[in-house]
């Protein structure tokens, strides 16, 4: 069994000798933090604004995706909120009853959110606990943003009609 583990160590060491094992060793804690945080980062940051048309012949689903959008930014707006005052705060042992109030971004949470006022209710109230020197507030921007449907496309034709004159702006 001596031999067996002075074989070993004898390799190893000469292993050890190489920048290749030194490298590897040295990058392998810096592959993890970045696959951890790039995509955390893109997330963030590189998710760009989608533009969308909404052609609808029955009028239902305007009311409805608007406000699955609308709820969608504000979920997003409570979160960017929470972690501006998680960073902001005077004093971090002391939590003001707002943060409290909205810990998780729960359905009642959001609603309840956009019902007050959203962003502008939610700074105002946070102001008095924030510091001095606190920087502003930046909100996300939105993910889908609609807009007008284009001139000469005749939105109550057919499908078929609506597709032929939307296909210049498709990518």
């Amino acid at each position: 069994m001596r031999y067996a583990f002075l074989i070993a160590w004898r390799e190893f060491a000469e292993s050890a000798k190489t920048k290749g094992f030194w490298l590897g060793l040295l990058l392998f804690p810096v592959i993890i933090t970045v696959s951890i945080q790039l995509p955390i980062l893109l997330e963030k940051k590189g998710t760009p604004t989608r533009h969308f048309v909404l052609v609808d012949g029955t009028g239902e689903l305007n009311a409805v995706l608007t406000d699955a959008f609308e709820r969608a930014h504000n979920r997003r707006v409570l979160g960017a909120l929470r972690d501006y005052a998680g960073q902001n705060l005077r004093s971090s042992t002391n939590q003001p009853t707002l943060l409290r109030e909205f810990a998780n971004t729960s359905d009642e949470s959001v609603d309840t959110f956009g019902a007050r006022g959203g962003q502008v209710w939610f700074l105002e109230r946070l102001v008095p606990d924030l510091r001095s020197n606190a920087p502003a507030f930046k909100p996300p921007s939105p993910r889908f943003r609609r807009v007008p449907v284009p001139d000469g496309v005749v939105s109550g034709g057919s499908a078929d009609a609506t597709a032929q004159g939307l296909r210049p702006w498709l990518l």
